[in-house]
């Protein structure tokens, strides 16, 4: 068994792309590896934007990813085009490739999404190195050639891990191997919270000063019609019954108006992206500015500048009374904190997690989403609180245990490798 040479792990990933959830992916997934391996190991990642992803995550490598074409935006001249031998040259000397983690495999929204991720793979498989999808969310995967690649690809994989039940149903239909698809969590499930001190640090940065008579809600509000026709479209296929980007808004101002005047709270705006076009803290500004219009009291209002560290965000979310978001890593961060979260939902993917935990109850369907629904939907779980802790009590050691499995079963090819 090799034990003092160091393994070569390459992570291909969503890093890069200023969205709190899969820095915290990345942040994870490299504390799961050194949970299984130790220091004995190396890992190079994918990065959208490699001075983003390092101020994330320090103690990896990074390479451009060619999520915004051949030409690394970030060099000049010819330089534009070495990462592409850079790939190629980490692809050659990996010991692993692993992709993940997040809902990476979907092809609604663009035909070249699952190509991007699969283009690596195969060259991988190319080199003979050993390739595996880590807690990732699959669907809907419903294009021919998505099919194809994963027909021809997914099934030359050493196993795919899914992080819940509906894309477990989603694989049924491709040509993999059964026992090379596993359920498992989502990688961020283990996130932990900060040091007391660098959370008080950051409450004095951000002049963040909530009033400890009243209690906290977390509100996360996802930029949702931050493309051309993005969200209106969905109005008029009937997903949503929000027909504009001011009813958005509206929505969540007059939620927010609830919150502050029947039940005296404080509430912190939480923003999980903020890179255009989805720029969470635009839609919360002006949920903000809304409130302001309407001559309400905003003193106990509170909207974070930008995305923090993964463990601040957790943190902020755990000394909350309830989560509302429509960012799905926002129902992680407070599920693993045992906090009540309601999902207000645009794709299938928080289903896909409570529906793993039983509390699908707690997911509001956009095309059912408003004020009302929102605030009954809050009275509910707070009502409910106590079942809904005894659910999560039972089943987060499970997605626990579940996400550090993604990384043992890393750890278990690498060891067999070297014997």
């Amino acid at each position: 068994m090799r034990n003092s040479k160091t393994y070569n792990i390459l992570l291909s990933c969503y890093s890069g792309e200023k969205d709190s959830g899969d820095e915290t992916m990345l942040f994870c997934i490299r504390e799961q590896l050194e949970k299984e391996l130790g220091k004995n190991f190396k890992l190079v990642a994918f990065s959208n934007n490699p001075d983003f992803s390092k101020e994330f995550v320090s103690d990896v490598e990074y390479v451009y990813s060619g999520r915004y074409g051949l030409k690394d935006p970030s060099e000049k001249g010819i330089k534009k085009y070495r990462w592409i031998f850079k790939m190629i040259q980490e692809l050659r000397k990996c010991d692993i490739l692993i992709t993940g983690g997040g809902t990476i495999l979907y092809d609604e929204s663009n035909r070249f999404f699952v190509p991007f991720w699969f283009i690596k793979i195969f060259i991988a498989q190319l080199f003979r190195k050993p390739t595996a999808f880590y807690g990732i969310g699959v669907g809907p995967l419903d294009r021919k050639f998505s099919a194809f690649l994963m027909n021809t690809l997914g099934k030359r994989m050493n196993f795919i891990s899914l992080r819940g039940v509906e894309s477990l149903k989603c694989m049924e239909k491709f040509k993999v191997p059964k026992h090379k698809v596993l359920l498992t969590a989502d990688p961020a499930v283990t996130i932990y919270c900060a040091e007391e001190k660098m959370l008080s640090d950051y409450y004095a940065k951000e002049n963040i000063h909530l009033n400890k008579l009243n209690e906290t809600v977390v509100i996360v509000i996802r930029e949702w019609f931050e493309r051309p026709n993005r969200g209106l479209e969905d109005a008029q296929n009937g997903i949503s019954i929000v027909k504009s980007y001011e009813d958005y808004v509206k929505q969540f101002a007059e939620f927010a108006r609830y919150l502050i005047e029947t039940e005296n709270d404080n509430i912190v705006f939480m923003p999980m992206g903020s890179m255009p076009p989805c720029d969470d803290r635009i839609v919360m500004k002006d949920v903000v500015d809304y409130l302001h219009n309407k001559s309400i009291d905003t003193s106990n209002v509170f909207l974070m500048s930008d995305i923090a560290d993964p463990r601040i965000m957790t943190s902020i979310m755990a000394e909350a009374k309830a989560v509302i978001t429509t960012r799905f890593h926002g129902l992680v961060y407070a599920t693993s904190q045992n906090i009540p979260a309601i999902a207000v939902a645009y794709t299938t993917k928080y289903y896909d997690y409570y529906n793993y935990l039983g509390l699908s109850e707690y997911v509001i369907s956009m095309n059912e989403f408003s004020t009302d629904v929102l605030i009954k939907k809050y009275k509910q779980i707070l009502e409910k609180k106590d079942d809904y802790l005894k659910v999560l009590e039972r089943e987060m050691p499970h997605q626990f245990e579940m996400a550090q499995k993604n990384a043992k079963l890393v750890a278990d090819i690498l060891r067999r490798k070297d014997k």
